[in-house]
């Protein structure tokens, strides 16, 4: 360039010298001086050159000069360096070649858009070295225009930034890489400056405030994003850690766009400056415990749940672990048993509430727990309480496992069934087929059969257990549309069922419960005990009510039959005469009621013993007197008498005396009770019903009637002689099922009838008559009239059939 521009000055003022004007005006000096200056300026040239020379090759950076087109012009000492090549080599040459394909167009449009106007630019691309590596550069060039305007020459400056651009490439993997970490684990982080008074957010922090790439500039930027709630705490968080450098952590909501909540948990620390000594930055990191949150309030709904359920139930619980040591009781088991859990947490076997004397019984249960045979119904036990008094206890015992199906301990459910029991006990003392029908696996059926309904604040169902439903009659999907008034809440019930269920909604449910008659889908009338406990929400505020119904229509029922068969011994007494009597041997009183006193024959008497002397020889007094404390003495429980008295107008009569024995815990006979019955006219009736079966025995040895009898349900019969007769079965076949069989092919025609007429009759219908047509293999038919009694149960369900047959053609 310096020697185009010496050439461009010599050829100006070649002009000058050759123009006659200049020559004859000015007085120019002489050829001789003109060369000398020329001279001089050639070497004033070449000292510029020498000095541009010495400053390019001395310089760090990549120099050249090159046409618009790529051709190398001169190139600067660094730049054969960089590329391995001499000046000689590499001046005629392309600098285009150099350049990484990838970025070579990109290059070339550069250099087209040099011009006047915009004569320098800057860029970054990559070359290729003559290893074969490749290299990044930061390429600035600058146009020298020529005479007509346009670019004649470029002259380029390259600074190597292949480690800048690598550390760089590295920093934003490094950034990738945390950024993606962040994102997995649901963790963000934000950067104060303090001195800029600017936030930066991770895009991770970001995601999960909710904020937009622009919306992070500040500390009331960020706290837009945060629930009003927890927005002043917060912002106190952040101006203590700025003002005292004070780290902190705590949990804040985030609103997010869609309006739904996110809780984040936040660490933060302040960092100074290591010169200053001035806090600089605060940085902290976000993390999403929305999840586990979530997860520890239904843990604890679920917790409270079944809170509710155990205090609606009344059932006791007792952890213990594997060696037996108690580690947790509810407040049930506390409250049944008298102890608290203080004083029974951490106790081994045998427990306080084992009573000494069934220590042994219990022992032997809880070993058949620990070998897994618990019987499907539990065991009877007796506990006693801290007052020392027994009670009897439904049992259960089960494994406690963890989540891995590992053995933590034992699990005992304990439920009071003394009022079952003394139900029970009251039972059999008062009607013996009432004692064998309800058994106690029913009892335990039903009263481990609690309907669980949970109710808000308005009465209106949000969930409900299986029990419920099966009880009522309905589907789940049905009760839970249920809006009160319920449909199973009778009309005629109404009025008092609203009163309850008032006083129920508003937690003041009895302890005792309330009893109330409901009515089944099916319409049938269903009795149920309604116990209750309140709901609390994760906050300890009440959300509602959780009803427990327990069926107590057999319990009912049992009353009313036991108010039945109160009322039919009452009348029994006053109609059929029975006497009532009692005896302390202890004492030695003596009590009779008002039919004892006619049945002895002095109906207006007052003084048992005066009566019991008149009506006894001494004799008889002391054989009946020695023989009840015989069987006393023996351990006898209930004993008989038969008593032939003479009343004072001198008939006789004959009088039954059953009694039974009662007896103390020590076993020492404490009272006698009896029951007086006149049997005079019985035996009469007796001795008549004697001779009438003597007399029916004859006719029916006589071949004139066949008798049977047929067990309902067990398809078995027995029959007479005469019966085979007449039905022409052969008199070998003797078992009652294959003998039930062959007359129902003989009776083909009317057996399916028959059992339509029978199904029909009512409940009061004992009696039945047919005639059929007997059609007995190999024989000739004959026809048969039946004459049948039906015995029912108390439900009236058929349960056997005593005939009379009789072959009339």
């Amino acid at each position: 360039l310096l020697k185009r521009r010496v050439t461009d000055r010599l050829d100006a003022i070649t002009r000058e010298i050759t123009t006659d004007e200049s020559t004859h005006e000015t007085g120019l000096d002489s050829v001789d001086q003109i060369g000398a200056k020329i001279a001089q300026r050639a070497a004033e040239a070449a000292d510029k050159e020498r000095d541009l020379r010495r400053f390019l090759d001395g310089h760090s950076e990549l120099a050249n000069i090159a046409t618009p087109k790529g051709r190398l012009v001169d190139v600067n000492a660094a730049y054969c360096r960089f590329f391995g090549k001499t000046r000689e080599e590499l001046i005629g040459t392309n600098c285009l070649d150099l350049v990484h394909p990838a970025h070579r167009m990109e290059v070339i449009n550069q250099l087209r858009s040099l011009s006047r106007a915009r004569p320098e630019m800057e860029t970054v691309h990559a070359v290729n070295r003559p290893d074969g590596s490749m290299s990044w550069v930061k390429w600035r060039a600058i146009a020298i225009p020529g005479p007509d305007g346009r670019t004649e020459h470029v002259i380029s400056f390259r600074t190597d930034i292949t480690e800048q651009r690598r550390a760089e490439d590295k920093l934003v993997a490094l950034q990738a890489a945390f950024n993606q970490m962040q994102s997995l684990a649901d963790t963000g982080s934000i950067t104060w400056n303090f001195a800029r008074e600017k936030m930066e957010l991770t895009p991770e922090a970001q995601r999960l405030l909710g904020l937009g790439a622009d919306r992070h500039s500040s500390l009331d930027d960020l706290l837009l994003a945060v629930a009003t709630d927890d927005r002043e705490s917060l912002r106190r968080h952040f101006a203590t850690a700025r003002e005292e450098g004070r780290e902190f952590e705590c949990e804040f909501r985030a609103v997010l766009p869609d309006g739904s909540l996110r809780v984040l948990q936040t660490r933060a620390e302040v960092k100074a400056d290591p010169d200053t000594k001035l806090l600089n930055q605060l940085t902290c990191t976000l993390r999403d415990i929305t999840a586990l949150r979530d997860a520890e309030l239904s843990t604890k709904r679920e917790l409270r749940f079944r809170e509710a359920v155990e205090r609606a139930l009344g059932v006791g619980v007792s952890v213990s672990d594997q060696k037996g040591r108690i580690i947790l009781v509810n407040p049930a088991f506390c409250e049944m048993t008298g102890w608290s859990g203080g004083e029974l947490i951490g106790l081994d076997a045998p427990y306080p509430y084992w009573p000494t004397e069934e220590v042994p019984a219990i022992n032997r249960a809880f070993a058949q727990a620990l070998r897994g045979e618990t019987p499907a119904e539990g065991f009877e036990l007796t506990f006693c309480r801290k007052d020392s008094s027994r009670f009897d206890v439904l049992v259960k015992v089960a494994p406690l496992l963890d989540s891995s199906d590992r053995q933590l301990g034992w699990l005992g459910t304990v439920t009071d069934i003394s009022s079952i029991q003394e139900t029970r006990r009251e039972l059999a003392r008062t009607e013996q087929e009432l004692r064998r029908q309800l058994s106690y696996r029913e009892a335990l059926d039903k009263s481990t059969t609690v309907g669980l309904i949970a109710l808000n604040e308005k009465g209106l169902p949000f969930a409900v257990n299986e029990a419920y439903c099966k009880m009522l009659g309905y589907t789940e999907a049905e009760v839970m549309r249920f809006a009160p008034p319920y449909p199973y809440w009778p009309e005629e019930e109404r009025e008092n069922i609203e009163q309850a269920f008032a006083l129920h909604l508003k937690d003041k449910t009895p302890k005792e419960g309330f009893q109330l008659r409901f009515r089944k889908k099916s319409g049938a009338p269903i009795d149920v005990l309604v116990t209750a406990s309140s709901i609390s929400g994760p906050d300890g505020r009440p959300i509602g009510i959780l009803s427990a119904f327990t069926d107590i229509t057999p319990l009912q029922e049992t009353r009313r039959e036991l108010l039945v068969a109160n009322e039919r011994l009452q009348i029994a007494q006053d109609v059929m005469g029975l006497g009532i009597w009692e005896w302390d041997p202890a004492h030695d009183t003596l009590f009779w009621d008002r039919n004892s006193f006619a049945l002895f024959g002095h109906p207006d008497a007052t003084d048992p013993k005066y009566v019991w002397t008149a009506v006894h020889g001494e004799a008889e007094r002391e054989r009946l007197t020695y023989e009840l404390e015989r069987l006393i003495a023996a351990g006898a429980t209930n004993g008989e008498d038969r008593l032939l008295i003479r009343w004072p107008d001198g008939t006789e009569h004959d009088i039954l005396s059953t009694y039974v024995i009662l007896r103390d815990e020590s076993g020492k006979a404490n009272r006698v009770i009896g029951v007086n019955r006149d049997i005079t006219a019985e035996l009469e009736e007796e001795r008549e019903l004697r001779h009438a079966q003597e007399r029916l025995t004859a006719a029916l040895e006589g071949g004139q009637y066949g008798t049977f009898e047929h067990i309902i349900g067990h398809g078995d019969v027995n029959w007479n002689a005469t019966n085979y007769e007449i039905n022409g079965v052969d008199p070998s076949v003797t078992d009652p099922s294959e003998l039930f069989n062959l007359w129902k092919q003989g009776a083909v025609e009317v057996f399916p009838d028959l059992l339509d007429r029978m199904s029909k009759l009512s409940v009061d219908q004992r009696h039945l008559t047919y005639e059929f047509t007997a059609r007995p293999p190999g024989k000739e038919p004959r026809r048969v009239r039946s004459s049948v009694f039906i015995e029912r149960n108390k439900h009236g369900h058929p349960t056997r059939l005593v005939g009379i047959t009789q072959r009339i053609g």
